[in-house]
């Protein structure tokens, strides 16, 4: 075959291709959010005279056209293995796998970002609990990377920890890092395991005074959890195991969703079907999509309640201090706004926890 029929063939072979892909970009359907991301996609622009001699419209059409192209899944799986098999790189789409085969995250605080959560979280303490004889403690939740040793890009978590600590002065520290390990965590996901959270737990009950109730069982629940990690990073992973624990407590609490100024309906502590969704962690108290709810244990008569400020970590956690109190409110700042929570919640006499995540606090943005 001459060079001539040879450059024709892949001419034409170009050609189709690119004219196939346009063809199916145009007339396929754009779902307009990524299963695999769990993030919605670039919508079309909007094109105005303001947008088009400003550039802006091509800017936004560029991250549309890549974020809505055919089989876009498969080409970011094709780049990720080539870029981990065949260039030999450490990390992909910001994500990094360490020798263990666990994923985590590359990621540094944004520009004031763990001040800005402390400013947030002190309007809360202003505003309801600086005159309510509350009992306050404070706690952070270390990301996967504090563990990952073979990994050095990671915040400084003694700096953070110190921002925290200093400027919410008036709440006692418990630390968690001394009690957490890397296993603790899932390989696919950024949360951690709830079956290894006891000592976790039990430190926070020790430090508010309280005492974590009965014997605690372990069940499976799932052992194909794909966390958010997995479609970020575009490489085959073996999927996760979610279990979970009961106990007496447990098994007879109520969990009560607030809606619209009153107390609505009641939902399960743990929510199997959840398993099958986008996000398998939601089986925990809803995962981080719930922004206020009540966990009430009617043979608990001490009358100790706990407010437990948190993130999509807390889902987890707050289970097992079922039965420490009479009643615990959830309140997830990220889902409802501070400023009605003084509708559904009496502060006074109370103890308060504010639990947050070492990646919300690198980020708080989301946090009202």
């Amino acid at each position: 075959m001459s060079v001539k029929i040879k450059n024709r063939i892949i001419v034409i072979t170009s050609a189709v291709l690119v004219f196939t892909l346009s063809f199916l970009f145009v007339v396929l359907p754009k779902s307009g959010y990524s299963d695999s991301e769990r993030r919605p996609l670039e919508k079309f622009p909007e094109i105005s005279m303001e947008t088009l001699l400003s550039g802006k419209f091509m800017k936004n059409f560029d991250t549309y056209s890549v974020e809505n192209f055919p089989f876009r899944d498969g080409f970011r799986g094709l780049k990720a293995l080539a870029s981990k098999y065949l260039l030999l790189q450490l990390e992909n789409n910001d994500l990094y796998v360490d020798k263990d085969g666990y994923i985590v995250k590359i990621q540094f605080p944004n520009d004031g970002s763990v001040d800005n959560a402390v400013k947030k979280l002190n309007a809360v303490y202003d505003k309801y609990l600086k005159d309510s004889n509350a009992s306050i403690y404070l706690s952070i939740v270390p990301d996967k990377n504090y563990f990952a040793d073979d990994f050095r890009l990671k915040p400084d978590y003694e700096a953070m920890v110190g921002t925290v600590t200093s400027g919410m002065s008036y709440a006692e520290y418990v630390d968690l890092f001394s009690v957490l390990e890397k296993d603790d965590y899932y390989k696919t996901d950024t949360h951690w395991k709830q079956e290894a959270l006891l000592p976790a737990a039990e430190k926070l009950a020790n430090a508010m005074g309280v005492q974590l109730s009965g014997d605690f069982t372990e069940h499976t629940a799932s052992d194909s959890f794909n966390g958010v990690y997995v479609g970020q990073a575009a490489l085959p992973m073996k999927p996760d195991t979610i279990k979970y624990l009961t106990s007496a407590a447990i098994d007879r609490a109520t969990v009560t969703l607030f809606d619209n100024k009153l107390e609505g309906e009641t939902m399960p502590m743990y929510d199997e079907t959840k398993l099958d969704g986008k996000d398998g962690y939601e089986f925990f108290l809803g995962g981080g999509n719930l922004g206020l709810m009540k966990i009430t244990d009617p043979s608990n008569e001490s009358g100790r309640r706990l407010i437990l400020f948190r993130d999509s970590y807390g889902s987890a956690i707050a289970p097992l201090l079922t039965g420490a109190y009479s009643e615990i409110i959830v309140i997830d700042t990220r889902r409802v706004n501070p400023a009605v929570l003084g509708m559904f919640v009496d502060f006074n006499d109370a103890d308060v926890l504010f639990l947050y995540s070492s990646l919300v606090l690198c980020d708080s943005s989301e946090i009202k």
